[in-house]
């Protein structure tokens, strides 16, 4: 049981990792340095916020084989990964008992004995823990590889609820954009010119003005630009369509706004009829309003929208003032012109 010492020892603090993949690679360290298996990787298939994913391999040890080549062989035969096919769950086994692709991969590299030690979430299957012995008594701790294939299950879970919650916490329920404190912590990380992720969403396609200044390549300067949107008449709207109608059409506008900013910024929902967009574009905070009104203009509804430069440096509550400011200026107008048609 020294070995699952050492493993739950070195593991306490891999619950705060903010990612999977440093997890796997801080637990195949351990089993290769400081439990002496001689070959090994992991394989998980992610099953939060993503639909259809398929098994991938991660940090390999003692194989020729790359991650990527292990995950095209997990793809083209992922029997070994099967509840009801499992040959060779929780012990040791010799490589003739696995499937050809796995089989040759094995003896290409020396290995005798293999184990699978399936890693769950909530009981069911999500990856597992397939390593590779050369030599030695491959029986010896099989139970330990196993109750450390548990601890690593237990660990991702943690990592899987804590990041459900960061997601509920920044996000919109209903269109799944970002809430307002979620678009807050984007601009702070877009301010302290970080490129990690945060949830679903990046800072690393947005670049800060400052980074094209520095260059010197004015052809490529881009400016952010930060705009606001809402809907016209969205409560007369809501009550002449119904209220499950207005949830539709607030799904779409987050839809439409994902849609064009993409990698290049982030967007929000706020409340109500209430959104707000961040862009990195080479245009005019003009030509976004006139860009962003062309992606609805032959909807069932109207939007308005306003758009100001931003400079995160300085806060973006004057930046979302002006653009806010714009934004009625424009509501104003669609309000006059729709008079003057009646």
């Amino acid at each position: 049981m020294d070995k699952l010492k050492k493993f739950i020892r070195e593991s306490r603090n891999w619950a705060y990792v903010p990612k999977g993949g440093e997890l796997f690679k801080r637990a195949a360290f351990v089993l290769q340095h400081t439990l002496g298996i001689d070959a090994g990787l992991i394989i998980y298939r992610k099953h939060l916020f993503f639909q259809n994913q398929q098994f991938k391999a991660y940090n390999p040890w003692g194989l020729q084989e790359s991650a990527e080549q292990l995950s095209r062989l997990v793809a083209l035969d992922d029997r070994l990964l099967s509840v009801d096919r499992m040959t060779i769950q929780d012990t040791w086994h010799s490589v003739d008992m696995t499937n050809p692709p796995w089989r040759d991969m094995w003896i290409r590299n020396g290995i005798m004995k293999v184990g699978y030690f399936p890693i769950t979430a909530k009981s069911q299957p999500v990856g597992g823990i397939i390593l590779g012995r050369k030599t030695g008594d491959f029986n010896d701790d099989a139970e330990t590889l196993s109750l450390c294939a548990m601890q690593l299950s237990l660990i991702l879970e943690m990592l899987s609820t804590r990041r459900l919650a960061e997601h509920a916490s920044n996000h919109d329920p209903l269109t799944d954009v970002l809430n307002r404190r979620g678009f807050v912590a984007f601009v702070d990380e877009l301010n302290r010119g970080t490129k990690a992720a945060y949830g679903n969403h990046s800072t690393h396609g947005i670049k800060h003005p400052d980074e094209d200044q520095a260059s010197g390549n004015d052809k490529s300067l881009t400016t952010l630009v930060l705009g606001t949107l809402d809907i016209n008449d969205f409560k007369l709207f809501n009550d002449t369509y119904g209220h499950s109608h207005g949830d539709t059409v607030l799904k779409d506008i987050a839809n439409a706004l994902q849609e064009f900013v993409q990698d290049s910024g982030c967007c929000a929902r706020f409340g109500g009829d209430e959104f707000a967009f961040i862009v990195s574009t080479k245009d005019s905070p003009e030509t976004v309003e006139a860009q962003i009104a062309a992606c609805f203009a032959n909807h069932s509804y109207a939007i308005s929208v306003g758009c100001a430069t931003l400079d995160p440096s300085v806060g973006w509550e004057a930046s979302y003032r002006l653009a806010d400011q714009k934004l009625y200026e424009n509501k104003r107008a669609y309000t006059v012109g729709n008079l003057l048609r009646s």
